[in-house]
């Protein structure tokens, strides 16, 4: 086994928005970090913004999914690759530590020409990750969590 191999793992964590994604993530870097492990919790959504801010694409996270869908694939891409450039680096930045990256989506999105992936099989390949965790919780939890979100606007 290679020594990246042994000292990095990148599980991404996906969920309808409101499931309690963020909720069980702040957990598990509590659990893990307690335990000696190096834990990042990256959001493939700060990703994507910050990409398309600074190409001047868009100004909001939720305008992103108002993109056509070939530009909003191509985003996906790019930042995927982005992505797993930095995880890579994690090992140089904690050397002596396992690292743990939990990467954080969507399962799928709500585009203005209906659903489209949150995890494409080309950005699974991109970022190969060791595990994928799905977060469920009962429908009900989520709706009422979603409308206490006030940042968002999901029509």
């Amino acid at each position: 086994m290679s020594r990246v191999a042994r000292k990095l793992r990148v599980v991404i964590v996906v969920g309808v928005a409101g499931v309690g994604k963020s909720t069980v993530l702040s957990h598990a870097k509590s659990i893990l970090g307690g335990e000696g492990y190096a834990v990042e919790i990256l959001n493939y959504g700060d990703f994507m913004l910050k990409y398309v801010v600074e190409k001047g694409i868009c100004k909001s996270r939720d305008e992103i999914r108002s993109l056509p869908l070939s530009e909003q694939r191509s985003v996906q891409s790019l930042v995927a690759r982005e992505m797993r450039n930095y995880i890579d680096s994690l090992t140089l930045k904690y050397p002596e530590k396992d690292v743990v990256v939990f990467v954080d989506t969507h399962a799928v999105i709500k585009t203005a020409t209906g659903f489209w992936p949150g995890l494409p099989e080309y950005v699974i390949k991109e970022l190969k990750p060791d595990t994928i965790v799905v977060v469920e919780a009962d429908p009900q939890s989520i709706v009422q969590r979603q409308s206490k979100d006030l940042s968002r606007y999901r029509g």
